[in-house]
């Protein structure tokens, strides 16, 4: 549990699971970033 007796969050814990939620859309941006980028750039151009 994140919540010990008294009501207070153990901060370590929920900073790790943040981390690790967030490392995989990261990872996922990181890999398409080229193709991300050429389609907001050619995006304004029309053939």
């Amino acid at each position: 549990m994140f919540l010990t007796n008294k009501g207070t969050s153990e901060w370590g814990e929920l900073f790790a699971m943040s981390i690790l939620s967030v490392i995989p859309v990261l990872i996922v941006f990181v890999i398409f970033q080229r193709h991300l980028v050429e389609g907001i750039a050619t995006q304004g151009r029309k053939g």
